[in-house]
């Protein structure tokens, strides 16, 4: 199925595949064969709570087929697959609870203790960094030995944290879309929400509350890093094409329509690209600080040395979500924030009318007012809160 950027949750927009749905054939089968076999359960006076954890036992064996199978097909990656795995077998451990997928994939990304001392250590070499700059901008020569000895090696570490914090981050995000898909457009879904038996009544509405959790959080990613959203969408497509392409040398092949070596000569390269897409998997990379700061509109004339001052003498600042960056009571302007990570929800009043914009990484907050050392009347900052941090 396509997935449709913009609909609500449990909304999908598009019809499978001819191929897709014979592929998932066998899906389709062992759910209705599961609920046949269900229904001859509560027949024999099987109690309604044993009744519904079988159920809920079915749909996930169900999901996890399903992940294998969008991963045979290359459109699941090694590692996103594990992640789901785990949190269906965290949630067939516990049939009694209702499904909670979502959950268990956040806190195992969220407080694994790999992510959270990279997230950390970056941050911190990044402070480095711009103390290093800092020193050597008074041009003594002993400050510039050791800008010489440490800056190579505190860049480099940075760059290996910042390439793993950014794969973790694409990773999320391809097990929030499969997940998403699979809760609202996989066989198992559709089974439940065609079925109308109370016990299906109560998975559709766990479905359902599944959906709208990872969607909300799809949504925050799209807003903070479109590039990273962008890039993942851009590679499913690509292995689709790819695909595709293969399936019409073949069929070129069976019809006589090129001769027997042109064919091979196709195929061959058909199947070199595709398999170089799934090898290679989804490719994003989060922008460097100097980066962000050059596009910023006051900035984007400005030279190399104007963006290294700037590099060593702004603040480099940490907020949890929920955590007030620009209170709404000051005495002076807030200052330019620049955000470099995470989602930030910003308030403003336009005249009188309240309004509220999220700004993502590369957003700014503040130019307006820093730069007339002033709120301007018509548009005025009341506050802005963090909302997600990470990874």
């Amino acid at each position: 199925s396509r997935l449709a950027v913009g609909s609500g949750p449990g909304d999908v927009h598009g019809e499978a595949s001819p191929t897709a749905v014979a592929a998932a054939g066998d899906g389709v089968a062992e759910v209705a064969l599961q609920d046949r076999s269900l229904y001859s359960l509560d027949d024999q006076g099987l109690s309604q709570n044993a009744y519904i954890e079988e159920f809920r036992a079915s749909l996930l064996v169900g999901l996890k087929r399903h992940f294998r199978f969008k991963s045979a097909e290359g459109l699941l990656s090694k590692a996103s697959l594990r992640i789901l795995d785990f949190a269906c077998d965290a949630s067939l451990s516990r049939p009694a609870s209702p499904l909670n997928l979502w959950s268990t994939i956040h806190h195992d990304i969220k407080h694994r203790g790999v992510v959270k001392f990279s997230a950390a250590a970056h941050l911190q070499l990044r402070r480095m960094h711009r103390s290093l700059l800092r020193l050597t901008a008074r041009g003594a020569s002993c400050d510039q030995l050791l800008r010489w000895l440490l800056l190579p090696a505190i860049q480099h570490t940075s760059n290996m944290l910042k390439h793993r914090l950014d794969r973790v981050a694409l990773t999320v995000l391809e097990v929030a879309l499969e997940l998403w898909l699979a809760l609202t457009a996989s066989p198992q879904a559709r089974m439940i929400r065609h079925s109308h038996n109370p016990t299906s009544v109560i998975l559709q509405g766990e479905l359902k509350s599944q959906a709208a959790a990872v969607w909300q959080f799809i949504t925050n990613r799209q807003v903070e890093a479109p590039d990273e959203f962008a890039s993942l969408q851009t590679h499913r497509v690509q292995l689709a094409v790819a695909r595709r392409q293969l399936a019409f040398v073949e069929h070129m092949a069976e019809v006589g329509a090129v001769d027997e070596s042109a064919a091979e000569a196709l195929h061959e390269r058909a199947e070199h690209r595709l398999y170089r897409l799934e090898s290679r998997g989804p490719h994003w990379s989060a922008p460097s600080l100097v980066d962000i700061v050059r596009r910023q509109p006051c900035f984007a004339d400005q030279g190399d040395a104007m963006l290294l001052w700037l590099r060593a003498y702004a603040d480099l600042k940490s907020y949890m979500p929920g955590q007030c960056i620009v209170p709404r009571k000051r005495s002076s302007p807030p200052g330019i924030f620049i955000v470099l990570r995470g989602l930030v929800k910003v308030d403003v009043l336009l005249g009188s009318l309240p309004e509220t914009h999220y700004v993502g990484v590369g957003g700014s907050v503040g130019f307006i007012s820093s730069t007339l050392r002033s709120d301007v009347k018509s548009i005025t900052l009341k506050s802005a809160y963090a909302q997600v941090k990470g990874p």
